[in-house]
């Protein structure tokens, strides 16, 4: 039976409206089984399943006029992945419904909370398919206790250290050219986080220890306080964030968490509420200055990291009608008053992108992301079916992306290769100025790596 025949329509021309489009669909070269298709795919958007609206015709209208369709002739933007040459008009309409869905939750999830002055909801305008430039190994780690490990790491603003936690203590690396010393903070246990001027992490309360001292030939293991170099300050949440920003210091912590458990082969399970918080501090102020610690409501936005600068964050938004789905980042720039209230507003929302929780420099965010059968054009296939790529379905592989503000587009910048696993970005800048992604790789016969790779300004 036709969508004709078992569906009620909006309004009174909608059959005169299908009849129309079916005519347009059959010039085009769309078969009788594929409109149908098609019609069911578009009458899912609006939810219900008896009544055939407006938005719905809309939407199969936008399928068979768009340039998403391979019969348009128009070829992709120079260096973006290809629309699939498969890819039905029943598959475009039921791409672009979730697109309107994804967006939809988007718009619920940011503007239900933060009332930001500006929110442009952007799907990217593409997978850059560029191939990524060679990847550097700082460090092949033991593989021991304490280095086997699903927590996370992080790098020093300058790229002279990377400190990773465990339950079983935390280790800091000197990355610096011909240095191979390591410093073991028995008592460390996890987020390890920098300032231009100190490492700030969590141990039965929150720790700061001075890079200086940590460049500078430190005992290789530590237990407690260090006189003058070592300090407790004041506590922090789990899952708490830093960074410099050019005056008193900036931290974050609150009802952050996202789930992220670090290496894996599938894309994390956010997981996130209409009760989320967010609380920002003035890092002097947990060294004994004046404290003013604000907290602002973020529904349905966990896993939140700092800038590099301090002053911006980033964060990844959970789909409001789909608990633990992830539709996509946002990035917020952190406004002073002259009172010292703090406020939030935003700077972009972009919908499409799934992955573990991200870091940002400059015009970039970068994110660990598990292959999954869309991504073939992003590791260069043509289809899915390829036989080296369903080997990285199969094995599960993991990798590192970034995400250019400037245009839009989000590009894989590691090979991490099957059965390995990339995550942990964290962004480093050298003294001329130019950006590395610092990232941590699980191999798949069990070693791990502190690995980096360089982004162009």
């Amino acid at each position: 039976m036709s969508c004709e025949a078992r569906l009620h329509f909006g309004n009174a021309g909608g059959e005169a409206r299908i009849v129309a489009l079916r005519r347009e669909a059959s010039e085009a070269g769309v078969s009788d089984s594929e409109f149908e298709e098609a019609l069911g795919r578009a009458n899912a958007l609006d939810g219900d399943p008896d009544v055939f609206s407006d938005t719905e015709l809309d939407e199969l209208e936008l399928a068979l006029d768009g340039p998403s369709r391979p019969s348009a002739g128009r070829p992709p933007a120079a260096g973006l992945a290809p629309p699939s040459p498969r890819e039905t008009l029943a598959q475009t309409v039921a791409k672009n419904v979730e697109d309107r869905r994804r967006s939809a939750a988007l718009a619920r999830a940011v503007g239900g909370g933060l009332s930001p002055e500006t929110i442009r909801a952007a799907q990217p305008a593409g997978r850059l398919l560029t191939p990524p430039p060679p990847s550097t190994t700082h460090r092949l780690l033991a593989n021991d206790c304490v280095t086997r490990t699903k927590y996370w790491g992080r790098v020093a603003p300058d790229g002279s250290m990377f400190a990773i936690g465990t339950n079983r203590g935390m280790s800091v690396f000197d990355l610096r050219p011909g240095r191979t010393n390591a410093v073991h903070i028995r008592h460390g246990a996890a987020d390890p986080a920098f300032t231009n001027d100190a490492l700030i992490f969590q141990g039965g309360g929150t720790w700061r220890a001075s890079l200086d001292w940590l460049r500078n030939d430190p005992p290789e293991e530590i237990h407690g306080e260090v006189p003058g170099f070592v300090s407790r300050i004041g506590s922090l949440a789990l899952y708490q964030d830093v960074a410099s920003d050019g005056g008193r210091g900036i931290a974050i912590d609150g009802s952050t968490w996202s789930a992220d458990s670090g290496p894996a082969s599938r894309d994390p399970r956010v997981v996130g509420s209409a009760n989320g918080t967010l609380r920002i501090h003035h890092l002097d102020g947990l060294m004994g200055a004046a404290q003013n610690t604000q907290t602002i409501a973020t529904p349905f936005h966990v896993g939140f990291q700092l800038a590099n600068d301090g002053e911006h964050v980033v964060a990844q938004i959970v789909n409001p009608d789909a608990p633990g789905r992830q539709v996509g980042y946002a990035i917020y720039r952190i406004a002073r008053r002259e009172s010292g209230e703090v406020t939030l507003t935003a700077v972009r929302v972009v919908a499409g992108l799934s992955g573990g929780k991200a870091k940002m420099a400059r015009d970039f965010i970068a994110f660990q992301h598990a292959a999954t059968s869309a991504d073939f054009a992003t590791y260069g296939f043509t289809s899915a079916d390829a036989p080296e790529f369903q080997e990285i379905l199969r094995r599960g592989t993991s990798d590192i992306y970034v995400y250019d503000l400037r245009d839009n587009t989000a590009r894989r910048v590691t090979s991490a290769g099957p059965g390995n696993l990339a995550w942990s970005p964290s962004f480093s800048s050298d003294a001329a100025g130019a950006l590395r992604v610092h990232y941590l790789q699980l191999d798949a016969d069990g070693s791990r790596r502190i690995m980096s790779v360089p982004i162009e300004p």
